[in-house]
């Protein structure tokens, strides 16, 4: 149940964080997206569909993925190396980060997948493993 509500606070936070990226900085990076446009697609409509998703979409998404990752993070804490949970929630953040260039190779620019990064493992990372000790999760002994 920590995992849970820690996930779902960072995955929250973070996806506010990221609501306000893309809101403010919406125009700028629509530019890598643009060249995935399909063929015939009006450009103004996709840009309004690519906004209502990037930054509407963004607390949303924050909140069920990190409720998902939370449990994933308190089923594998054990595994994760070091006793610091912000540094183990790093560590699964790295992993997935991974993962996802791998499946996602083809759909990133070089500037998502910088945001991906400072989103999903910095942020995202560091309030897990915050919140995880604050809801009650293992800590070290000081």
């Amino acid at each position: 149940m920590v995992g849970v509500k820690a996930g779902a606070v960072a995955g929250l936070i973070e996806g506010i964080i990221a609501t306000g990226i893309f809101a403010v900085a919406f125009d700028w990076l629509i530019g890598s997206l643009l060249t995935t446009a399909p063929p015939g697609l009006n450009l103004e409509v996709y840009k309004q569909l690519l906004y209502v998703s990037l930054v509407y979409g963004s607390a949303v998404s924050g909140l069920i993925n990190g409720i998902i990752m939370g449990v994933i993070f308190a089923v594998i804490y054990d595994y994760l190396p070091t006793e610091e949970p912000i540094f183990k929630a790093f560590t699964m953040g790295i992993l997935f980060w991974i993962i996802s260039l791998v499946l996602a190779t083809s759909l990133l620019t070089p500037i998502w997948i910088g945001i991906q990064f400072v989103l999903g493992v910095l942020i995202f990372g560091y309030l897990l493993g915050f919140f995880w000790t604050k809801f009650g999760g293992v800590a070290p002994e000081d």
